[in-house]
């Protein structure tokens, strides 16, 4: 069968939405089983990503101050309500925070966990590069932990030492075992809520409100013209040193992409009380006609997507010049099932066809010869959060003891051979 009718037959292919207990199904891939590093480029960069207050703990170590998640998760460490914090999406969002508020002294932590000792990666983070080395990965994406530098959250208050010295042992340790290094921004893919041109163009203006806001500057030296004909005097101008210092300011573009999203068009008739979220004049939703726009996860905002990896990063390539791109997270979050027994939850089908989907789609992206050659999934180790999720990840803990899930053991990312 030819690429392009191949391509389309993965377009046709239709996806379930659950097993039992909502957990997902996903039919067989139509990518080849044998999918790997031969399937990409000579020198395409594998790599995981991580958050700092979901993977560092040490929360008072070292002059640490404290977080938003650490007064939150301290303040209400258990949740006594019948709200989830995995049922709050954006349509009731703002009903959802008004009755949390009206609530004195809730917890709202459903296990009562935090990130106070989370994966220990502050005290162990050379054991960590280690195993990501081991595993085959080329790069690891962190983000800083701005109280463990900032403890009072101003450069007034002072800067703290250890929180330098820590980030700067980090990044050592990862350029002495071949790592790389970057920032990222992210998108969802945007999906025209139906083929008429209002919606279409509805889906380009959120991808320029939500993408463009921040890359259009770091390519062209000013916000998307949509956003300055929209926002008008409340969107703030660059002065011509501003535009020229900020353009072409970055050496390599970092992507997060987890989901999409149905883009529908408001009329600008419409009478809309002026934010953000109304700006843009743009209904974002998961749903068309009831029909999810993917299968959904354990994540109220989380449906799943792959072909929109590949639409994004070429329209990216379009829009912005074709810039160097690394694909910094791309996951998907799990329930967290107590029953499971350890050497089940380990096999992590799931997990294996989410990306085996997603690498298929950035496959063909790269046929469109956009320049792009590295990608990351989130989270390096399981990140637990909600007594209802597991959230991204490639090992769990055991005790003491990590223990790598047989989707990545099984399948660990060769060095292709010289032949």
């Amino acid at each position: 069968m030819g690429g392009q009718s191949y391509a389309l037959l993965c377009l046709l292919v239709n996806i379930v939405n659950f097993l039992a207990r909502t957990q997902l199904e996903f039919f067989s891939l139509c990518a080849p089983e044998t999918l790997n590093r031969h399937s990409f480029p000579a020198g395409f960069i594998f790599g995981a990503s991580s958050a700092a207050y979901q993977y560092e703990g040490a929360a008072e170590e070292q002059g640490k101050g404290p977080s938003i998640w650490d007064n939150f998760t301290h303040q209400y460490p258990c949740l006594s309500l019948s709200l989830s914090l995995s049922q709050i999406n954006r349509k009731n969002l703002d009903s959802n925070l008004k009755h949390l508020a009206t609530i004195d002294d809730a917890d709202r932590i459903a296990d009562g966990s935090n990130g106070d000792v989370a994966e220990e990666f502050y005290d162990m983070y050379q054991d960590d590069v280690k195993m990501m080395k081991d595993l085959g990965f080329d790069a690891f994406r962190f983000s800083i932990s701005w109280p463990r530098i900032l403890p009072s959250g101003k450069l007034s208050g002072g800067i703290n030492n250890d929180g330098i010295n820590f980030y700067k042992n980090l990044i050592d340790e990862l350029l002495s075992n071949g790592g790389k290094i970057g920032i990222t921004l992210m998108s969802r893919w945007m999906v025209p809520y139906s083929d008429s041109g209002v919606d279409k163009n509805a889906a380009k203006r959120a991808l320029d409100f939500m993408l463009g806001w921040f890359l259009n500057p770091l390519t062209n030296g000013d916000y998307p013209e949509i956003m300055r004909t929209l926002v008008k005097e409340r969107l703030p101008n660059f002065t011509e040193a501003e535009s020229a210092m900020v353009k072409g300011s970055f050496d390599f573009l970092g992507i997060n992409y987890y989901t999409a999203d149905y883009a529908a068009d408001i009329p600008s008739t419409t009478k809309l009380n002026v934010s953000y979220e109304t700006d843009s004049y743009v209904n974002l939703t998961a749903e068309r006609n009831g029909v999810p726009i993917g299968p959904a996860t354990a994540l109220s905002w989380l449906y799943v997507y792959p072909e929109g990896i590949r639409d994004l990063l070429v329209y990216i390539t379009k829009e912005y010049n074709n810039p160097l791109i690394y694909v910094t997270e791309n996951g998907v979050d799990d329930w967290n099932n107590k029953t499971l027994p350890l050497e089940e939850a380990l096999k992590d089908p799931m997990r294996v066809d989410y990306h085996r989907r997603h690498l298929w789609f950035l496959r063909q992206a790269i046929d469109c010869q956009l320049n792009q050659e590295q990608t990351m999934h989130f989270s390096s180790i399981s990140c637990i959060w909600d007594t209802d999720l597991l959230i991204f990840g490639n090992w769990v803990t055991e005790g003491k003891k990590l223990r790598l899930k047989l989707g990545l053991r099984g399948g660990k990312i060769p060095t292709p051979s010289v032949d």
